[in-house]
């Protein structure tokens, strides 16, 4: 899945290996499973004085074991529209273990993925 980024919350994916949700009133983060839909809604949620051309695209790949372990509860699928929506609930780590050791999913912010 994927999610846009600005270059800011890729120093701090980079940096910290978390990003905690902005608005308290959305405690969950937007993601998106195809480039387009990614672009389109990271250009129609920008904030003034931003630009698209600011953002990043990062690539969250989820095992098996993720996906099984945080739906529904942390990860949330939206199905009934055009584009299946989903959410993940909580703090997004750059790579997110469970607690007796499997991986449940990582971030790739190789900055490959710029939108333009």
């Amino acid at each position: 899945m994927l999610k846009p980024c600005s270059i800011l919350q890729v120093n701090a994916l980079d940096s910290d290996g978390y990003l905690d949700p902005e608005d308290p009133g959305y405690p969950y983060f937007a993601l998106r499973d195809s480039p387009e839909d990614t672009v389109w809604r990271a250009a129609h949620f920008q904030e003034e004085g931003e630009s698209v051309k600011d953002l990043q695209i990062v690539r969250i790949t989820f095992t098996a074991v993720g996906v099984t372990t945080l739906f529904p509860h942390v990860l949330y699928v939206q199905p009934g529209t055009d584009q299946t929506r989903y959410r993940l609930h909580g703090r997004l780590e750059k790579s997110c273990m469970s607690s007796d050791g499997y991986l449940l999913y990582s971030i790739a912010t190789d900055r490959a993925h710029t939108v333009v």
